[in-house]
């Protein structure tokens, strides 16, 4: 009896709504040369987004993830230049209509995926790269399993745990029997007729013509 393959994961399933909404901004420069700085932009933040889920979620299968930080404060609003990206509640779906699809498979794979579920259960972190795609798609309200994720990750952090968790992650990684041995400071290049030998004679400084002497030194 042959074993059933696994079927994809969430970071797979959340990397083909990625890919869906990263083809239909690409497919802007056929119509507009003018924003394929804009385009470029989006692109780099999309694939941004994924990258950091898909290492959360393999931190997480991993047991290595360090517990959520607790944000103290709001963070403060950033003064200067103004920022390349559009902005404000549905930004993307407003630029490009056609993007709304991806979305709405977004918001079915937060409500009805269970392994999405317990991965925000277990890794609060992958909720604060996934809300920036709720609000650039405009969905509202957001899903309860964010909801959660956020106020699991307003927690206080056991600081001693998370210290424990560290130096763990540093054994896994170390393999032992396998220190890299002290780098080797080379000595420099011999330097040509160095060191002097003793019985050489130093040669005497040749002394400038006393025309180039009062052209050269000042009066």
């Amino acid at each position: 009896m042959h074993d059933t393959p696994p079927g994809p994961s969430v970071t797979d399933r959340f990397a083909w709504i990625i890919d869906g909404m990263c083809h239909a901004v690409a497919a802007l420069v056929a119509r507009e040369r003018s924003a394929a700085p804009l385009i470029l932009l989006i692109h780099s933040r999309l694939r941004r987004l994924l990258a950091r889920f898909a290492a959360v979620a393999a931190r997480a299968k991993a047991g290595t993830l360090l517990p959520a930080r607790s944000r103290i404060a709001p963070r403060a609003a950033r003064l200067g230049s103004p920022r390349p990206m559009p902005g404000g509640f549905g930004w993307l779906v407003r630029l490009l209509p056609e993007t709304a699809c991806f979305g709405t498979r977004l918001e079915h794979l937060l409500l009805t995926d269970p392994e999405m579920a317990s991965l925000l259960a277990a890794a609060p972190q992958a909720g604060r790269i996934l809300r920036p795609v709720l609000w650039m798609m405009g969905i509202r309200p957001i899903p309860e399993v964010l909801r959660r994720a956020a106020a699991m990750s307003a927690r206080p952090v056991d600081h001693a745990a998370a210290v424990k968790l560290r130096a763990a992650v540093k054994l896994r990684a170390a393999v032992p029997g396998r220190a890299k041995p002290a780098a080797k400071r080379r000595a420099p290049p011999p330097r040509p007729g160095w060191p002097r030998p003793p019985d050489a004679k130093r040669s005497r400084r040749r002394r400038l013509p006393a025309a180039a002497e009062r052209w050269l030194l000042p009066a």
